[in-house]
Order: C-alpha cells, then sequence, then structure tokens
C-alpha cells in the first residue's frame, strides 16, 4: 500500500509493507523520531490536546 508520510514537512511517500499496514512515516529514523520527539515536548510543557496540566 502506497502512503504519505505523516510528518508536517514531509510529505513523501512510501510502501507501507508492515505486517498490520499501520506504518505513519517514510523513516522511522528522521520524520518518525521528529514527531514523538515534538509530542513528548508538548506532553512535558502540558499543551498536548486532553491533558489537565500538573
Amino acid at each position: 500500500m502506497i502512503k504519505r508520510c505523516e510528518q508536517r514537512t514531509c510529505g513523501g511517500l512510501f510502501v507501507d509493507t508492515s505486517r498490520g499496514r499501520r506504518r505513519r512515516w517514510c523513516s522511522t529514523a528522521t520524520c518518525g523520531n521528529k514527531v514523538k520527539k515534538a509530542n513528548l515536548k508538548a506532553t512535558r510543557d502540558g499543551t498536548e490536546p486532553g491533558l489537565t496540566g500538573g
């Protein structure tokens, strides 16, 4: 299955050959790492939607 990378600034295409077809990024080492790092920072800062701060 051909998919578009979910990293906002990438938009590259890749072939998802993962077992459950759940791959989200063209490369975990680059795009996936950026997304995970941003999510971690948002969680630590209390800015993630649904977080009650604290």
